[in-house]
């Protein structure tokens, strides 16, 4: 099975909503892909977020009927064996976290495939939960097509 890693700053709401969407749609499908998320600051964010995952994120899967099975445990620090173990890296904002991979996984950068979903202080949750949902679709049916 080949997996696709989705990161982001906290692990707490955009990459833990693609990973929950891209699963969702991936075991519907039969794809034989799996996803997994981690973020790039996790202990530098955990007290700005209060749970296990952002209530944006728990509401959209209800709004785009994923069924989330991972979404109780707690944001998690992207490591060197998430990363080696990755087919594919998605970091979810170019404008953020090509700077942060940079500092921090600087081996992995050109392996990460930089998107355009910006966090909460930026866009509208309404509209990059839509913006992901819609690429998480393209990357799965790129990956079918394959």
């Amino acid at each position: 099975m080949k997996t696709v890693l989705f990161i982001c700053t906290g692990n707490y709401y955009r990459s833990r909503f693609a990973e929950e969407v891209f699963n969702h749609h991936a075991q519907k499908h039969g794809l034989n892909w799996r996803a997994d998320s981690a973020g790039l600051r996790v202990p530098e964010t955990r007290h700005e977020n209060p749970g296990s995952i952002s209530h944006y994120a728990l509401d959209a899967f209800k709004e785009y009927r994923v069924h989330s099975t991972n979404h109780n445990r707690d944001p998690k620090q992207v490591t060197e064996t998430l990363l080696n173990a990755a087919d594919l890296i998605i970091a979810t904002s170019l404008v953020e976290h090509q700077s942060m991979a940079q500092e921090r996984i600087p081996l992995f950068l050109e392996k990460i495939t930089f998107w355009d979903v910006e966090d909460v202080e930026f866009v509208e949750p309404a509209i990059a939960l839509k913006a992901l949902f819609d690429r998480t679709h393209a990357l799965l049916k790129s990956l079918r097509a394959n």
